[in-house]
């Protein structure tokens, strides 16, 4: 699989710039029609359409790494990469690994991280919702280690005191300036976003259709806000949109490996500067998600993203 605007047929636009953040959208007219035969996780839970549960019930090696996930429903269910399902009807909050699409009628294991470090509580209510944003540093899915490293940073840099070391404090703390400062509004034909901070490209997520993308949009750059900031930059961006067209080049050099998944197929990306993932069902790519690899270095107290 060769990523490249031109075999996906969408188009990079010129910039908008939200305090530190530079968005790219990605437009395309060819996949305006599709994807709203999808249901998401967090409508299908306000609708009594899913069900989210514990695996097990006791200790066993990567017990707090699977969730079973049960779709109600008549549609495909649509779970992104970096969605955080919250609430005390689980065992701790948890981050979902990737993006997954379950069929309809039907129950799968959906990979998931630890988003609450000191918590493994018995089930004291059925309180379970989905977060308003996605996990802050996407980049870093699937690495635990790495997950609990940057929410303590986090935690540290905002000066939040949490007993569980929960993510969601830090949400709490941002989410009213957040949303005053998305003043971004996808268009008719948009179907992805890039972003940029610091005259570099940070991630790219284009979608199947311009109805996903209006449903995630505000969750995306929400995410990218806690990483690089809404604060205005010091320094004008020189971003440009060849940016986004060389960081693509640079994703289809470094295809690792395809597997099936519950629906579809998932294709991930590795390499020294990028890494990523995408879902793909009758041949169309539901969502992908590429990241600029962090930087990972070395303190005598925490392995932290320095880029």
């Amino acid at each position: 699989m060769h990523i490249t605007a031109n075999r996906l047929n969408f188009e990079v636009q010129k910039p908008t710039q939200i305090g530190n953040l530079s968005i790219f959208p990605l437009t395309s007219k060819l996949q305006s029609k599709k994807g709203e035969k999808y249901l998401f996780l967090d409508d299908a839970l306000n609708q009594k359409l899913a069900d989210v549960s514990e695996v097990s019930e006791k200790p066993e090696l990567d017990f707090f790494r699977k969730l079973k996930v049960v779709n109600k429903s008549s549609q495909g269910l649509l779970i992104l990469g970096g969605e955080q399902i919250i609430g005390h009807q689980l065992r701790q909050n948890r981050i979902v690994s990737y993006s997954v699409l379950i069929p309809a009628n039907s129950s799968a294991i959906v990979k998931v991280n630890c988003g609450e470090k000191k918590r493994w509580s018995p089930r004291v209510n059925n309180e379970i919702s989905i977060s308003k944003f996605l996990y802050f540093s996407r980049a870093n899915l699937d690495r635990q280690f790495k997950i609990w490293s940057d929410i303590s940073r986090k935690l540290k840099d905002y000066q939040i005191k949490t007993f569980t070391q929960s993510i969601q404090e830090i949400y709490k703390k941002t989410e009213a300036n957040n949303d005053r400062a998305i003043n971004f509004q996808p268009g008719t034909y948009d179907i992805g976003l890039a972003i940029g901070s610091n005259n570099k490209i940070r991630s790219v997520d284009f979608f199947e259709s311009p109805y996903i993308l209006k449903k995630y949009f505000k969750k995306i750059i929400r995410s990218a806000s806690l990483n690089n900031g809404f604060v205005k930059s010091k320094y004008k961006s020189h971003l440009k949109e060849q940016d986004v067209h060389n960081f693509l080049e640079e994703s289809s050099k470094r295809i690792y490996k395809s597997e099936e998944e519950t629906l579809g197929s998932r294709i991930e990306f590795y390499g020294q500067s990028i890494n990523g993932s995408a879902l793909l069902n009758e041949n169309n790519i539901v969502h992908c998600s590429i990241f600029m690899e962090d930087k990972v270095v070395k303190d005598p107290e925490r392995l932290y993203d320095a880029a």
